[in-house]
């Protein structure tokens, strides 16, 4: 049962706009966020999908924030994605799966 609102909070002071890339931004299917004079803002929150964190998970600077929640037990978190740092090649990936490897050097393992 969720009891608060889901959409993300930007926090400004953290953020460093992806030098002008603006990854959270390009990546939101739902318009949730938008470029207004050099910063991002949420202005569609209705647009955010419960329990989607992939824009958060995108942020290098851990900038943008969701509210706690609570998740039934059927329910467990399967669009979360998470930040992972692959073992093998070092490059930063977002999966859906807690991994210590990306796909492609999961494959030659």
């Amino acid at each position: 049962m969720l009891k608060t609102p889901w959409f993300p909070t930007i926090h400004l002071d953290k953020c460093d706009r992806c030098e002008k890339d603006y990854k959270c931004v390009t990546f939101c299917p739902n318009g949730v966020l938008e470029i207004r004079e050099d910063n991002v803002f949420v202005v569609n929150p209705l647009g955010c999908v419960y329990p989607c964190t992939s824009c958060a998970n995108l942020c290098p600077k851990d900038a943008i924030l969701f509210p706690n929640r609570l998740v039934s037990s059927r329910s467990k978190n399967k669009s979360t994605l998470y930040k992972i740092v692959c073992k093998g090649c070092g490059k930063k990936v977002s999966s859906s799966r807690k991994k210590d490897y990306c796909f492609d050097c999961e494959k030659v393992k």
